[in-house]
């Protein structure tokens, strides 16, 4: 639900969610191989949206967004995207 507010990189999920980049990314490879999501090369960093073409997946998501409108852990979940700093991603780069 969070790729329907914006694109974001795995670490900015992970930010939000709070549990490991490799469940993240676990995740999303599943997503994206479902055809639910697609990724673009951004530099260094792979962003994640949802795959909009396909219409299925818009339908479904419609319905999700119906029955979670009341749910607290998304709400939750938006507030801290919202708030989420654009140097998240830095606290994963090398140094």
């Amino acid at each position: 639900m969070m790729l329907r507010e914006r694109p974001m990189c795995v670490c900015e999920i992970d930010s939000v969610l709070d549990i490991a980049l490799s469940t993240v990314s676990s995740h999303l490879k599943i997503l994206k191989t479902s055809g639910i999501i697609r990724d673009k090369k951004d530099g260094r960093w792979v962003i994640y949206s949802i795959n909009e073409e396909n219409g299925f997946v818009t339908e479904i998501l419609d319905i999700f967004e119906k029955k979670l409108a009341e749910d607290v852990i998304l709400s939750g979940d938006r507030i801290k995207l919202a708030t989420l700093p654009e140097s998240v991603c830095t606290k994963y780069q090398s140094v």
